[in-house]
């Protein structure tokens, strides 16, 4: 069966064997693999209520962009490239204390109704 766990030889029998990965304090993986990314801090607050602004900038190095929005109003995101906009193709709306995950390389920009709204973000 596709589910089931490896299993081992051992004193009574057969048991299940539980994969495990291992991460260093420096970010490296058992097994010598690479170190995860360090991560950037995008986190920042809606600089001018209605205007959209720069969450972070095209990098063709992204591997991940995440985010969350912690404010108690909606927030809109723009991966492609484009500005940002509430209820407009191109943008994701992101409600109060929603996760978002950027799926692109391209700039990526972000709007909120009020002035001060907060998002906390990280790119690696």
């Amino acid at each position: 069966m596709a589910d089931q766990l490896p299993t081992v030889e051992g004193d009574g029998g057969p048991r299940e064997v539980v994969p495990v990965i291992l991460v260093g304090s420096d970010g490296s993986l058992s097994g010598g693999g690479a170190p995860l990314p360090a991560g950037t801090d995008k986190s920042g607050s809606i600089t001018t209520g209605g205007s959209a602004q720069q969450l972070a900038a095209a990098n063709t190095a992204r591997r991940s962009l995440k985010g969350q929005n912690i404010s108690s109003g909606d927030l809109w995101i723009n991966e492609n490239g484009g500005t940002a906009a509430a209820d407009t193709a191109g943008s994701y709306k992101i409600p109060a204390g929603a996760t978002f995950s950027v799926g692109t390389n391209r700039a990526v920009t972000i709007v909120g109704a009020a002035t001060g709204q907060k998002f906390t973000a990280t790119e690696a």
